[in-house]
């Protein structure tokens, strides 16, 4: 009859014991320590009207009848907010200055929002420009830069948008730059969640927002853009709150939230 040792017992049942209570404490882990953060994604679409954005070739067409092209698109988001205007919780972006670039992808511009506390949110806000508290320091890193060529100088500040192409009328063709910068043309927009959800936007996992972006707006309404006459804008002196006007009130839509 074999015998077992029994100086190795206490041993095996401690170990044995041990890996009891590990497999017994992980089935029982509290719901509460679940991360309760989520990451979700701003993804931005650059379109005229219906259509995705070509840069140089494409022609496209102003409410005057009026032919462009657009070579060139630069311009800030900035201040990104998710709020719940029921209970007051929000959720606000820091160093939220982003400058977006749609050249090599107008179709997908991603910005990605860490740390986004689980909630129900019944609104987004943003805003196109950069902030004065920001404007007129140039000692900034990340987005502002003034390495990013955005910016004019301390005293002008940044671009909050830089729009180039050309143009063509009845009366002739050429270029046209639309510089915009200055502090009332810092631009705000508040988006409704329930538009496109039918309620509050419930993050309990991590999510995404789509927005399209119309660059047709930039030309449209309020101040219908006539090349003719406005084709060279660097400041408010030279009609830069027009162009403002028009992408602070329709440039930009929510389309989704899942």
């Amino acid at each position: 009859m074999n015998c077992v040792d029994l100086k190795f017992l206490p041993r095996f049942l401690f170990g044995f014991t041990l890996l009891a209570m590990s497999v017994l404490f992980s089935e029982c882990k509290p719901e509460d320590e679940t991360p309760p953060y989520v990451t979700v994604l701003l993804r931005l679409t650059h379109k005229v009207e219906d259509q995705i954005l070509e840069f140089n070739q494409k022609k496209y067409t102003n409410l005057l009848g009026q032919s462009y092209s657009i070579s060139k698109l630069n311009y800030f988001i900035s201040n990104i907010k998710l709020r719940n205007k029921e209970s007051g919780a929000v959720y606000f972006e820091s160093n939220s200055y982003h400058l977006i670039k749609p050249a090599q992808n107008p179709g997908n511009i991603e910005i990605t929002l860490l740390n986004v506390p689980k909630g129900k949110y019944t609104q987004m806000e943003f805003s196109v420009g950069v902030d004065n508290g920001v404007n007129h320091s140039t000692d900034q890193i990340g987005d502002v830069d003034v390495g990013n060529g955005m910016a004019w100088g301390w005293e002008a500040g940044y671009k909050f948008l830089e729009l180039e192409g050309e143009y063509t009328t009845s009366l002739k063709t050429g270029p046209y730059i639309f510089h915009i910068g200055e502090d009332p043309n810092y631009k705000s927009y508040t988006f409704d969640f329930k538009n496109v959800t039918g309620g509050a936007f419930d993050l309990v996992k991590s999510g995404q927002i789509l927005v399209d972006a119309n660059l047709n707006a930039c030309f449209g309404n309020p101040n219908p853009v006539d090349f003719n006459v406005l084709n060279n804008v660097h400041s408010i002196s030279t009609g830069s709150s027009k162009i403002a006007d028009n992408y602070g009130s329709s440039m930009f839509t929510l389309t989704g939230a899942q």
